[in-house]
């Protein structure tokens, strides 16, 4: 029987354990972490309905994938030899117009429509769609990065970025976003690379140089 005496027993709580963070400031980090693709798919879907209006909304999966998109896909699918009634702007086919496209965007679009059971149209709507929102999340850091920069400028470079006049290239089968995402990724990896060697390097100097 329990003593009046008897105290409970208080278990060990160690102090150096962080609290978790409260659930606005959560909330917070995560619409930052959020902001970047939030913006450039919000400005690009007011573009897309733009374009919906204008060629109407029936027409809008061949609109997206008008012009250099129709041959992009048809890389996709046939590789270099495209059929014959791929033709060029004057109404030619050649054996070598395809060339003129770089095999980049049709081997991830090709790659894609695994995923979308051979629909490679919607690959490559796909494609284009995440390597720009890649994109986004790249001109938010040098936007950071350049000097007098902050994550503000950075924003704000995503939506002129995705409200370019034409900007609607980013929404199609075409290969601009994923270039803009290549360049944008990098920029920082040559950024950080160029960064370690120069500091690896001034640290061997220092330690070569003669001391006085």
């Amino acid at each position: 029987m329990a003593s009046a005496t008897d105290v409970p027993a208080v278990t060990d709580v160690p102090e150096d354990e962080p609290l978790p963070p409260p659930a606005p400031a959560r909330g917070r980090r995560m619409a930052a972490a959020l902001a970047p693709a939030g913006i450039y798919i919000a400005v690009r879907l007011v573009g897309v309905a733009v374009l919906g209006l204008m060629a109407g909304f029936g027409k809008l999966p061949t609109a997206l994938n008008a012009w250099d998109g129709t041959w992009m896909v048809a890389i996709a699918r046939y590789g270099y030899a495209v059929p014959d009634d791929m033709l060029d702007a004057f109404g030619n086919h050649t054996p070598d117009t395809a060339k003129a496209f770089f095999p980049g965007y049709p081997a991830v679009v090709a790659a894609t429509g695994w995923l979308t059971g051979g629909n490679l149209i919607l690959a490559g709507l796909i494609v284009s769609l995440v390597a720009g929102v890649v994109a986004a999340y790249g001109l938010t850091r040098l936007g950071e990065l350049v000097p007098g920069g902050s994550r503000r400028a950075g924003l704000l470079l995503v939506g002129l970025f995705a409200a370019a006049p034409m900007g609607v290239v980013l929404s199609m089968t075409y290969t601009e976003a994923l270039f803009c995402a290549f360049t944008a990724g990098w920029i920082e990896i040559t950024r950080t690379l160029c960064g370690r060697i120069f500091s690896r390097s001034a640290k061997i100097l220092v330690q070569l140089m003669p001391l006085r």
